[in-house]
């Protein structure tokens, strides 16, 4: 029981001394599909190669796969843009 306990205490101190995440601030457009202020993973229902403009203020991953897993095809800085196959974007 006591050990139970001490791993309890020990994942509770782990997750609060995660950083939050936070939304970006600007807009990302996909596509033609604008998301404003985006954080986390997005799973943006396309597989063809689109446009990406990446208008916020933090670096965006582009991911082959949906759920923002697998190998990057694109990684964007903020103000960049370009032409990339992906499913999925983080944000940050």
């Amino acid at each position: 029981m006591r050990r139970g306990i001490l791993a309890l205490l020990g994942v509770l101190a782990v997750i609060a001394a995660a950083p939050a995440a936070t939304a970006a601030t600007g807009d990302l457009t996909v596509g033609g599909v604008v998301y404003s202020d985006p954080s986390g993973c997005i799973n943006l229902g396309i597989e063809e190669t689109t446009e990406f403009v990446n208008d916020t203020n933090s670096t965006v991953t582009v991911y082959r796969t949906a759920g923002c897993t697998g190998a990057a095809t694109a990684i964007l800085a903020p103000g960049v843009s370009g032409t990339y196959t992906g499913q999925s974007v983080q944000i940050g």
